[in-house]
């Protein structure tokens, strides 16, 4: 019932030029925008979706549209760009027509940001707003940050999650509303305002999101100098760690 109802939700033009671009073999990116099956796939989304519609266009004719579905083909799975022996984390065409049809209707994103707290010592279990901090197992690593994905869009990279389970992490999310359109939000780069100064200085700049502060912060406001077992040899538990200074 699951899969009925994933694959029942994109509309049927989208299933079907999906479906018929799961059975090609593109040589390269650059051959694909030159494909019947692909144009027809660009063709069907400015169709359906508003926020598919007017892109522009580089100096050989592609859309920025365009790239940002070979963008999003090849995180999904696309068939024809993957090895032989990588072919099985493809996505089935339906799934993949329903999370095309899923990033077009999105108004909201979901951000997580991993922090990893190695240096800060052995730091107890803790949940507080949309924080945590702990240790993530293997499997719930490669949950959160997608490595079926990750292998997908860079085969010849390798996540050890096993390894990278071994210390405490700081797991903090958000969610922003999504406004700029697919293609703006796959090559922001050609969207930017053009008279900006991109040389201009901004002094107070943050470093980090500002999710990822605010957990800071209220980390900071803990009172580690009462837990610490030697308090007068160490009373700066997150000293260096954080950027924690004098």
């Amino acid at each position: 019932p699951v899969a009925a109802t994933i694959e029942s939700l994109p509309p049927n033009a989208l299933r079907e030029a999906v479906t018929a671009l799961w059975r090609i073999r593109p040589s390269s990116p650059r051959s694909l925008f030159a494909e019947p099956e692909f144009v027809r796939l660009g063709q069907t989304c400015e169709a359906l979706y508003s926020n598919a519609q007017h892109g522009s266009k580089d100096s050989r004719g592609n859309s920025v549209l365009a790239f940002a579905l070979a963008n999003a083909l090849g995180a999904l799975g696309l068939p024809g760009w993957l090895a032989p022996d990588q072919r099985h984390l493809a996505l089935s065409a339906d799934i993949a027509a329903a999370r095309l049809h899923a990033a077009f209707e999105r108004t909201e994103a979901h951000r997580v940001y991993l922090c990893p707290l190695d240096k800060a010592d052995v730091l107890p279990q803790l949940k507080f707003g949309p924080n945590r901090i702990g240790r993530l197992t293997a499997a719930e690593l490669e949950e959160l940050i997608d490595a079926s994905r990750l292998r997908r869009t860079f085969p010849n990279r390798a996540f050890d999650a096993r390894r990278f389970s071994q210390f405490t992490w700081l797991v903090s999310r958000e969610n922003e509303s999504v406004d700029r359109k697919p293609a703006e939000r796959a090559v922001p780069l050609l969207f930017e305002p053009t008279g900006q100064d991109w040389g201009a200085i901004q002094p107070r700049r943050s470093r980090f999101a500002f999710a990822v502060i605010d957990a800071l912060f209220a980390m900071l406001l803990a009172p580690w100098e009462d837990w610490l077992t030697s308090p007068s040899e160490q009373w700066r538990p997150l000293r260096g760690a954080l950027g924690v200074y004098d």
